[in-house]
């Protein structure tokens, strides 16, 4: 089966690349997904059948020209939905904030415009992690600064949906798999989680106190959480949260304890 993945150089593009090695990927530069005809020609002569939609320009925040770069990508992807099995996005929690910037905008746009096309599958994301995630990513943070032993830093602590990479891919290969699958499924764990408690489990992990934390504010942060019923409907085997963050760090852990 052939692949494509829009973006090289990111989190998931990087992860996805290895997880879904034995099949023949195709990658492209994002910037390339602005010509309309790219993406059609690309999956026509590459026979591709299925796309990981993972470039976004803008993570977090985004100008106006980010905005309308992740508008005019989406709407090329649309247009080829009809040559392809199916499209995955990667919608955001962000999508439920109160305040709007021009990140969750155009989330909530692709969410909607998405709804239109029965085979573009929206997999929302609370917070992902893997082997290549960002340095400044809450849980490879916790881990650096837990190697210099210093204390975790939480600004205010509060229930967060972290989502082990390799179980998105397996969800990502049951859509595949299955002609019928939700157009929309948060990629979330049933058993809830606070960042005091991921800090804790890191700090175990590692063989330092539990305790080895700073919090910034005693006052509870806003849940940043979604929905499991969908995902748990597809009896989907997963690795989980902690066993995820084992796979991740385990080794270095070990390596970290003996050196003491």
């Amino acid at each position: 089966m052939n692949i494509l993945i829009t973006g090289t150089s990111g989190f998931l593009s990087k992860e996805f690349i290895d997880y879904f090695s034995r099949y023949n990927i195709i990658t492209c530069d994002r910037f390339k997904l602005l010509n309309p005809n790219y993406l059609a020609t690309t999956v026509k002569e590459n026979n591709v059948k299925i796309i990981l939609h993972t470039s976004w320009a803008g993570v977090g925040s985004g100008t106006n020209e980010d905005l309308k770069f992740n508008l005019k990508v989406q709407h090329n992807l649309e247009s080829c939905s009809n040559l392809v099995d199916k499209i995955f996005i990667f919608g955001s929690g962000a999508e439920f904030f109160s305040e709007v910037n021009n990140y969750v905008l155009g989330k909530k746009y692709v969410n909607q415009s998405s709804k239109k096309y029965t085979n573009i599958i929206n997999l929302r994301l609370f917070g992902c992690f893997g082997k290549h995630e960002n340095d400044s990513r809450f849980i490879k943070n916790s881990v650096s600064r837990i190697k210099k032993h210093s204390p975790v830093i939480i600004n205010q602590d509060k229930s967060m949906d972290f989502f082990f990479v390799e179980d998105l891919c397996r969800v990502i290969e049951y859509c595949i798999q299955n002609k019928e699958c939700p157009n929309l499924i948060d990629c979330v764990y049933e058993e809830k989680k606070t960042l005091t408690d991921i800090a804790a489990f890191l700090n175990d992990l590692f063989g330092l106190d539990p305790r080895n934390i700073q919090l910034e504010s005693y006052n509870e942060g806003e849940q940043y959480i979604g929905d499991a019923t969908t995902i748990e409907s597809l009896n989907i085997q997963k690795i989980g949260l902690f066993e995820g963050i084992k796979k991740v760090y385990g080794k270095e852990a070990a390596n970290f304890k003996s050196s003491k």
